[in-house]
This record gives C-alpha cells, sequence and structure tokens, in this order.
C-alpha cells in the first residue's frame, strides 16, 4: 500500500494491479548534515473499474480506452512523484481534465495510466496583488465566480466554462 494523502473525491481504493510497481524510487535529500532517502509524496492509486471507466470517455465519446491505473494528486509534488513513477514503470502516463481534448489525448493509451487533474481544483485569490491562481483541476466557472466575489475577473475566459484550467 502507498501512504500518501488520498483525493477527497475518491474514497473508494483498489489494489495495486498485477506488474505495477507501486512506489516510484527513492529521491536523496541532503541536509547541512546528512543525506537521507526517501519517496516522495504519492497518491494511492485509483483502480476501481468504475471510476477508470469514467475516465475512459473523451467528451465527444468517439475514443474509449480504459486505464490500468489512474493517480488523483493533491498538489505539484504528487504530481511529480506520479511522473516519476510512471517514467520508473515505463508506463505512458496522460494528463486528463475534463476529458475535452480533441483526438482522444487525454485518454490513456492501452496499458497506460491517467493523471486525473480533477482533485487539483484549489482557487485562492490574493487581494493585495489583485491576482487569481487556480490549480490546473479547477474548472473556468469556479474560477470566475471565485474571482467575481471579490471584484475581479480573467481576461479571457473560454466559451466552455467547464473545462478545466490547464
Amino acid at each position: 500500500a502507498i501512504a500518501a494523502a488520498v483525493c477527497p473525491a475518491f474514497a473508494a481504493r483498489g489494489r495495486v494491479p498485477n506488474g505495477v510497481v507501486a512506489h516510484p524510487p527513492a529521491v536523496p535529500t541532503t541536509t547541512a548534515s546528512t543525506t537521507t532517502t526517501t519517496a516522495p509524496s504519492m497518491p494511492a492509486p485509483i483502480t476501481d473499474a468504475t471510476h477508470l471507466l469514467s475516465l475512459a470517455e473523451d467528451f465527444g465519446y468517439f475514443y474509449h480506452t480504459v486505464p490500468t491505473v489512474a493517480f488523483c494528486p493533491g498538489d505539484a509534488t504528487e504530481v511529480a512523484a506520479v511522473v516519476t513513477w510512471a517514467r520508473y514503470n515505463r508506463k505512458k502516463l496522460s494528463i486528463r481534465g475534463q476529458g475535452h481534448s480533441t483526438k482522444g489525448q487525454s485518454q490513456a493509451v492501452p496499458g497506460g495510466a491517467v493523471l486525473d487533474t480533477s482533485c487539483l481544483d484549489t482557487v485562492a485569490v490574493d487581494l493585495a496583488a489583485q491576482t487569481v491562481t487556480a490549480h490546473a483541476g479547477a474548472q473556468w466557472n469556479k474560477v470566475v465566480f471565485t474571482a467575481a466575489a471579490y471584484g475581479l475577473r480573467p481576461y479571457v475566459v473560454p466559451d466552455a466554462s467547464m473545462l478545466s484550467v490547464g
């Protein structure tokens, strides 16, 4: 099992599929006096068949590829850990926002993995700087409504506000 923060949006988790190494390689960290080796924070693998099927569809229902495993990272450190895991395990990794890509680019390749950005949905406002910071999984409607609550607005917004930012 992987000891890591679990995306609250997905409570049910299965076991790691056969042939998948759960942990990425250890990363050495150096302090002033010692060097230690620790595995980076890794989100729990998603292997639930129902969840994986939901990630297998694109917006137009033209492409359908079920990933072997998916991850829903909660921060940039976990994103980096998933990318490292994919490289270490020689898994092709697809990044998925809301699945609105053309020609199925957000779909997994056969035998591949998906990095689901829906857990990266934080939108923060800095009133002093008059800025709004949105993470990759935040949908544009959330960005617009959050900004509007503080009298701010994005310079550009796509027509389809249900798209994710990144």
